[in-house]
């Protein structure tokens, strides 16, 4: 960094993004460098307050390469070259039960690339906080080979009529197992540049639940994520409760980046649009782009703000849907506040399952629950009263 601050025309912002601390460990901070020149940045995350400075360098040291590639196309443009690069970041922890967990780092580099194109590219970096080595994808995966041709044969029957509409469904393969990033909810996968793309032209990523390849994971005692607590999302757990009021309250659901009352302009701007919106009973229906909201819907009352959040692929802290049943929904959350039969004729127009809609409230929003005519949980709605 030092050579790149005597340059002048360069401006580094150093901004203390988190704190996290953990039992007889010391306190770990991110902070974010953002080196700007003109329209153009590139942001990553370096790791202060180690107890081992050994580790905590080589973390900083494989971040800073990850990022090696967009600093070297911002000296370019800083030269004079036409064009603009905006490397945006994304970085969190994982908590683990126990020892200090894994950080996940999300590079976004939208705009000019290494070999001079223009495009959008994601590039995933994980590290264990335990000893500072990379998390592949041999930790995660109980055979990697056999869990890539699973997912793509996965895939391609989730929503091969979807993909055929704009793309290749050719390029699912070779799916990028080696390319994935551990989340709250589930693992993204990322595919590299130029070879699968959505309608936007952006790099396609694929976003896969727990629960839906959890036969695939390792997930014994002492696995990676286990210890992150992963087989717990699996099921119904003592947290499961107050995690769902929590999450309703404040008007989002685990693993999405919507939240009631946002901007839509904002949503549509991060996500793109996967078609044209549509009419719906309850204000205008929106189908993002990204893999994360596959199988979601968000409403608008008014086109401008987020009211409501329809999806039929959620885990709401062990709510799952085709898995959970009515029983087991009235058991932790008690009796519905409100319950609708929900004809075919209606269902259809609301685009959930025919059978009975359960109702919640928290605070200034509402929890509706659709379960079918098998009392399995099919759909779940958040929205504003």
């Amino acid at each position: 960094m030092h050579g790149m601050s005597k340059q002048g025309c360069f401006l580094v912002i150093i901004c203390l993004l988190s704190l996290f601390a953990f039992s007889g460990a010391a306190e770990i901070q991110l902070s974010l460098i953002k080196v700007e020149h003109l329209d153009s940045f590139v942001e990553y995350p370096q790791v202060q307050g180690m107890e081992d400075a050994l580790i905590q360098d080589s973390i900083n040291t494989a971040i800073l390469e990850q990022a090696a590639s967009s600093l070297n196309t911002l000296t370019v443009l800083k030269a004079g070259s036409p064009g603009t690069i905006q490397a945006s970041s994304q970085q969190w922890i994982l908590h683990a039960t126990s020892g200090p967990g894994v950080l996940s780092v999300l590079l976004t580099v939208d705009g000019r690339q290494p070999n001079g194109r223009t495009g959008y590219v994601q590039t995933p970096a994980m590290f264990n906080l335990e000893d500072g080595q990379a998390v592949t994808a041999e930790a995660v995966f109980l055979d990697v080979t056999e869990a890539a041709a699973w997912i793509e044969d996965y895939l391609l029957e989730q929503f091969d009529e979807d993909l055929s509409n704009y793309l290749d469904v050719q390029n699912l393969s070779p799916f990028p197992i080696e390319n994935l990033l551990l989340t709250t909810s589930g693992i993204s996968f990322y595919y590299p540049f130029d070879t699968m793309v959505w309608l936007s032209g952006r790099s396609a990523s694929i976003h896969l639940l727990y629960h839906e390849i959890a036969p695939l994971l390792r997930l014994g005692k002492e696995d990676l994520l286990t210890l992150l607590g992963v087989n717990d999302q699996l099921m119904i757990a003592d947290a499961s409760l107050k995690n769902i009021e929590e999450s309703v309250s404040a008007g989002a659901l685990p693993g999405l980046d919507a939240t009631l009352g946002g901007a839509m302009e904002t949503l549509v701007e991060e996500n793109r649009l996967q078609y044209d919106p549509e009419g719906y009973p309850e204000g205008e229906l929106y189908q993002l782009e990204d893999d994360a909201y596959r199988g979601t819907f968000l409403i608008s009352v008014d086109e401008a703000s987020l009211s409501g959040i329809l999806t039929k692929r959620m885990n709401l802290y062990g709510l799952i849907t085709g898995r959970t049943t009515r029983t087991e929904i009235e058991t932790l959350l008690g009796p519905a506040q409100f319950s609708l039969p929900m004809s075919d004729t209606a269902a259809q127009l609301y685009r959930v399952p025919e059978g009975t809609m359960l109702t919640y409230s928290y605070g200034n929003h509402e929890l509706r629950l659709y379960v079918n005519t098998e009392n399995t949980l099919g759909a779940i709605m958040l929205k504003t009263k």
